[in-house]
């Protein structure tokens, strides 16, 4: 039983390293960008403790939640999505929260208009994802992956609500902290509020020597069993 286990265990990491239909995560966090004083300040993947104290003062202005797939996915995500089959690497998929930017009784106000992150090197490749609102789109001159609200009848991201499908293909990780943006335009006025992301992930061949690994070792335990 032990030896069936562990090779249930290699099959099952094996699957999920090669098999298109089911996407395998390899990093996911949430940062808050909150007011301390004049200050924008980031936090990672708060407490819960942290947000009942934090969310009704006002001070929380914005959530970022930031998934990374593993290769392998990222080409069945983006095939699924439209994209073609000519975009390796890692799929960097961001949703952006309005939490507290802007006024949402203000007809004027036109919420969060736009989304920055600030990578070094560029993504390979940067796409909107089909279940995000229509109007948003990929702003292509800009040097970094930069995604626009575009309609002028209707507003972004109002506070209380989310867009997600902020896609950006990278060919390596990213081990430390990004800088991002957003612009919020209110009226005829606009201002761009500062934080930060990030998403550390494991290389491709560690996952594959793992699942591997894992396949050995099941194989070894059951030749000795027998």
């Amino acid at each position: 039983m032990r030896n069936l286990c562990l090779t249930c265990l290699a099959i099952a990491a094996i699957a999920m390293t090669i098999s298109p239909a089911r996407a395998l995560t390899l990093h996911e966090d949430v940062a808050y960008w909150y007011t301390d004083g004049e200050q924008i300040l980031t936090i990672f993947d708060p407490s819960t403790d942290w947000l009942a104290e934090n969310i009704p003062t006002g001070r929380v202005l914005v959530k970022v939640q930031q998934t990374v797939y593993d290769p392998i996915s990222t080409l069945s995500i983006l095939k699924r999505n439209g994209d073609g089959e000519n975009h390796p690497g890692f799929l960097y998929a961001y949703s952006v929260t309005n939490l507290n930017v802007g006024d949402p009784d203000d007809l004027s106000d036109m919420g969060i208009t736009e989304f920055v992150v600030s990578w070094d090197p560029a993504p390979a490749y940067v796409t909107v994802a089909r279940h995000a609102p229509l109007g948003w789109l990929v702003d292509t001159p800009a040097p970094q992956p930069a995604w626009k609200w575009t309609s002028a009848t209707a507003p972004g991201i109002l506070p209380g609500h989310t867009v997600g499908g902020f896609w950006a293909v990278g060919h390596t990780g990213f081990d430390r902290e990004v800088d991002a943006q957003v612009l919020h335009i209110g009226g005829i006025q606009s201002h761009t509020v500062t934080g930060k992301t990030t998403g550390p992930i494991p290389e491709t061949p560690t996952i594959l020597a793992l699942a591997t690994g894992l396949a050995g070792l099941g194989v070894l335990r059951r030749s000795r069993g027998a």
